[in-house]
């Protein structure tokens, strides 16, 4: 009786999802024959030149099968759709196998900039941004590196056990220690690890080596070998050293200097001698290399980074499923080990890093058989607890582009130049790494010379403004000079119009530098005094920070009723008494009081002359911390103010508000109080509903608080500043401004918040 072939594909279509141009997928097609004859196979072909077979010409006996590769070669963009042809010698040849793939144009990375400058005063702080747009045709996603010092790391015992055979049904040594899940880091170096699960971590993408790799040369079986010294193709910076070579042990680690063969695996750091110094360890077990069950271990330099990958197997386990994992190594010093198949014995391995010493390292897991698994990347990075960057990850579609903010944190930094690097890790086929070099300059100089103008806070020929003048050591050019970082005594800004960087107030010939501040904010931070220290700071750009310090005098009235101690009636009526400056003309002066002891002013009367006032106690408060403060201003502006000495007390009844008529139109009221010390209400008048949002800014136009936003009905109503941030932070003295959009009805005014 003559037999029949039959012929049958498994899967019935092959889908290669997106491949970027001039990469490929490669994906198994099994060819079987259920039939009873010899499958003759005689011819293979694609209608799409893109897709290609590994084979085309094959035989399949009866109840067998061959395993076809099939690639997608992604050459031109756009979805592909084809059919694979079989030619057989079965019924109903030639048979067709679906095809699909879309060839996408890859992701390219461009930076700008390429590398970062930055100055800071010592415990101060500088912002820049890293703008990170895609040239490519398809999304980028990318991840930043970052890591910080820690103070202490545990360094371990080691504990040597009993080596275990490599036959059938030999015992294996028990090791009584606890296993360990590691945490992340930092260490004291400041290696910090992170892994695919976790958001911001690396991507899982396998690196498929065995085609162009070399053999690491452990013949064709090794238990406890170890080969070397392999060549990096590059010099890669590891704790603090740099080396250009590693050794490779069956073991499942690497070693830049060890040529020990240590089967046991230890917690790392570990200070023991057989736990091998300045170690890469991926899969630390007792490992073994057998060409007869397939293993096999390549290492392969592509340019940009350098790869070992290992396919080996757990001493004295014969079966499938071995153990395949690769380490890959950048030359900006980032490590990954990836995992792309591990075997039935979990809790009996170690995955870390240790430095030269044996002191410093990181345990990612010891002996934990719930970490691992199939399909894993581990990232490990050295940071630099002065840097930090934010977003940590991302995706950009193509064309567009996203901010990174780099901060560079001086807070804990002796002056100096400071040396980083920012490292971005993308899907960009071209350049996968890209560093961004970073130089922190921590430090200030002082200036030649100093001025200030007025010396004394009320010479009416100088208007509102406090005028600094500064001349900078003759290797700075004061054209460098950034105006929005200046500030006085740390608070106050200087306005940026009027600014010169062509002055000559001593009339040397050298240009210097003029800064105006606004005379009220100055009055509000400086104390009262006959020699008060005006610091005037500000960034040379990227280079360092200049320091530059004037003596002035500080005028204030002195209050003198009602200044502490007292009891009043509501809705009795006492007189406020304060004193003028000695020898100052006062143009008028300013009242406000506060119930809550300095926490909230309200506005008493203002443009008063004279140095007293009759007060109609309001008759709807009760308060035991009471004050007054008195502002006293000339024909410039404000030159000080006063505060009662201790609280008083306000005793009486509380009286019913009568609510508001409905407002005739739209209206921003003056904050009051004004200055203020930390609470102040800002009132406005609605006619109509409307939608309503109130906002806070600083003098830089940056948003600092909103009150409001949401619909509102008509009439009069209140919003509260309490002097803090939309991150409840609260906010230094200085000049604010309050704005309101209500429809189509917008307002702003200045107010001064003073400590």
């Amino acid at each position: 009786m003559t037999g029949i072939p039959l012929i049958a594909v498994e899967p019935a279509s092959l889908h290669f999802g997106a491949v970027y141009l001039t990469q490929s997928n490669t994906l198994e097609l099994t060819v079987s024959n259920p039939g009873t004859e010899t499958l003759e196979v005689t011819g293979i072909t694609s209608d799409d030149p893109e897709f290609s077979a590994d084979i085309a010409v094959f035989n399949v006996a009866p109840l067998q099968s061959q395993v076809v590769n099939v690639t997608f070669s992604a050459a031109t963009a756009g979805s592909h759709d084809a059919l694979l042809s079989i030619v057989h010698n079965a019924d109903g040849s030639p048979m067709d196998v679906p095809l699909s793939a879309v060839g996408v144009v890859s992701p390219e990375i461009v930076l700008n900039p390429t590398s970062i400058e930055g100055a800071a005063m010592p415990g101060g702080q500088k912002v820049k941004t890293i703008t990170v747009c895609n040239d490519g045709g398809s999304d980028l996603s990318f991840s930043v590196a970052e890591a910080e010092h820690t103070t202490g790391v545990q360094v371990f015992d080691e504990l040597e056990l009993a080596k275990q055979l490599d036959e059938e049904g030999s015992v294996e040594a028990v090791d009584p220690r606890p296993g360990i899940l590691g945490s992340g880091g930092p260490d004291l170096f400041g290696y910090s690890w992170i892994d695919s699960d976790e958001p911001g971590g690396p991507a899982f993408d396998w690196v498929d080596i065995t085609a162009v790799g070399t053999p690491v040369p452990f013949g064709s079986y090794r238990d406890d070998g170890n080969e070397g010294p392999i060549p990096l193709g590059f010099d890669f910076p590891f704790y603090g050293d740099t080396f250009s070579e590693l050794n490779a042990c069956t073991n499942g680690w690497m070693s830049f200097t060890s040529t020990q063969t240590s089967y046991t695996n230890q917690p790392l750091p570990n200070s023991g001698f057989s736990t091998p110094e300045n170690l890469l360890s991926p899969w630390w077990d007792d490992m073994v290399y057998d060409e007869s069950d397939g293993n096999y271990a390549y290492y392969h330099n592509d340019g940009s980074r350098f790869i070992v990958t290992y396919y080996v197997r757990r001493i004295a386990q014969f079966s499938p499923p071995f153990y395949e994992f690769q380490v890959i190594l950048y030359p900006n010093g980032n490590i990954v080990y990836q995992y792309n198949e591990v075997g039935t014995t979990l809790n009996s391995s170690t995955i870390g890093i240790q430095n030269g010493t044996r002191d410093d390292g990181l345990t990612v897991a010891y002996n934990d058989g719930s970490y691992i698994h199939d399909g894993m990347a581990i990232l490990f990075s050295a940071g630099t607890d002065w840097l930090a960057v934010e977003p940590a990850s991302g995706v950009i579609p193509a064309g567009e582009c996203m901010d990174l903010t780099v901060t560079m944190d001086a807070s804990e930094l002796e002056a100096g130049d400071y040396t980083g690097s920012i490292t971005l890790t993308s899907n960009d086929i071209t350049d996968p790494v890209v560093d961004v070099p970073v130089l922190f300059h921590v430090g200030t100089v002082d200036v030649a010379d100093t001025d200030a103008d007025p010396n004394t806070l009320n010479v009416a020929a100088n208007g509102r403004w406090v005028t600094v003048y500064v001349e900078l050591p003759p290797e700075y050019d004061p054209a460098d000079v950034l105006i929005e970082t200046v500030l006085l005594n740390g608070v106050v800004p200087a306005e940026t119009s009027p600014f010169s960087s062509d002055e000559d107030f001593n009339e040397n010939g050298i240009p210097d530098l003029m800064f105006k501040f606004d005379r009220s904010a100055v009055a509000a931070v400086l104390p009262a005094g006959e020699s008060v220290e005006l610091t005037v700071t500000g960034e040379i750009e990227d280079t360092t920070f200049f320091v530059a310090s004037v003596f002035i005098r500080v005028i204030n009235p002195t209050m003198t009723s009602l200044n502490g101690g007292e009891v009043l009636a509501a809705g009795g009526f006492y007189t406020i008494t304060w004193d003028d400056p000695v020898e100052w003309d006062v143009d008028h002066a300013d009242l406000f009081w506060t119930t809550d002891d300095g926490a909230t002013w309200y506005e008493i009367a203002v443009d008063l002359q004279g140095t007293s006032w009759t007060w109609d106690v309001p008759v709807d408060m009760t308060t035991e911390n009471a004050r007054i403060r008195v502002f006293v201003y000339d024909s410039d502006g404000m030159l000080g103010f006063d505060t009662s000495d201790a609280v008083f007390e306000v005793v009486g009844q509380v009286t019913g508000v009568t609510p508001s008529a409905k407002p005739r139109s739209f209206a921003l009221a003056q904050n009051a109080p004004n200055p203020f010390n930390p609470r102040t209400v800002i009132s406005f008048d609605l006619p109509r509903d409307e939608d309503v949002r109130v906002s806070i800014y600083d003098v830089k136009g940056r948003l600092v608080k909103t009150l409001v936003s949401e619909p509102m009905t008509y009439g009069t109503h209140e919003a509260v500043w309490d002097g803090v941030d939309n991150r409840g932070n609260r906010v230094a003295t200085g000049v604010y401004y309050y704005q309101i959009v209500a429809g189509r009805f917008t307002d702003t005014k200045r107010m001064v918040l003073m400590k």
